[in-house]
C-alpha cells in the first residue's frame, strides 16, 4: 500500500525526529516505531517512488522535497541541542543584523547597589536609574554540501542520519575554531 503525499511528509518528519534520539519510539500514524523501523519504512517508500526510471523522473521533485523536509526538521534541532547550552540560538532572515539587548548593565547594577543605605522613616532619597545597552553581533554563514548516491540510500548502505551527523560534526569543528 503506497502512502499519500501527506503521509509521506509525516513519515519524513517522524524519521528525521527519530534520528535525533534513536532509542525512543516515535509515532507514525497509529503506530509507535523505532528509528530503524521508521528508516526502513521511509527507504521502502522512497524505493516505491523510484523503482523505475520513469517513476523517478515523475516523482523527482517529491523525493527531493521529502529529503529537504528531513533536513529542515533535524539540523535546526541538532544545532540547538549542540549550542543551546552556552549560546542564544536564534534564526534571522537573510540580511538582518542580530541585535542583543542587555536589560541591566553591570555598571548600572553596581551604581544602584551604592544607593542602598540606612534611612529615616520620612525623608528625601536619592534615586538611580537602571540602564542597559544593545550590541550587534557580526555573523558569518556556514554551509555544507554533501552528496550520497540515491541508490546507496535505497540499498540501506547509508542512512540520512549519518549525513546529518557528519554535517554537524563539521560545523562543530568550524565553530570551535
Amino acid at each position: 500500500m503506497a502512502l499519500s503525499r501527506d503521509q509521506l511528509f509525516e513519515l519524513a518528519r517522524a524519521t528525521a525526529k527519530a534520528s535525533l534520539n534513536p532509542s525512543v519510539a516515535y509515532a507514525f500514524g497509529d503506530k509507535k516505531l523505532t528509528y530503524d523501523a521508521l528508516d526502513t519504512t521511509f527507504r521502502n517508500e522512497m524505493n516505491n517512488l523510484a523503482d523505475t526510471y520513469a517513476k523517478y523522473r515523475e516523482n523527482k521533485n517529491l523525493i527531493f522535497s521529502l529529503i529537504e523536509t528531513g533536513i529542515d526538521e533535524v539540523l535546526p534541532a541538532k544545532v540547538l541541542q549542540s549550542y543551546g547550552q552556552f549560546a542564544d540560538v536564534k534564526t534571522y532572515a537573510q540580511g538582518d543584523k542580530p541585535v542583543f539587548n542587555v536589560r541591566i548593565s553591570e555598571a548600572s547594577r553596581r551604581r544602584a547597589k551604592g544607593f542602598v543605605t540606612r534611612v529615616g522613616l520620612a525623608g528625601r532619597y536619592e534615586t538611580f536609574k537602571l540602564d542597559g545597552y544593545s550590541f550587534e553581533v557580526n555573523m558569518s554563514a556556514y554551509g555544507a554540501a554533501a552528496r550520497i548516491e540515491f541508490e546507496e540510500f535505497l540499498d540501506g548502505r547509508i542512512k540520512m542520519s549519518d549525513l546529518y551527523d557528519i554535517v554537524l560534526e563539521g560545523l562543530d569543528e568550524k565553530v570551535y575554531r
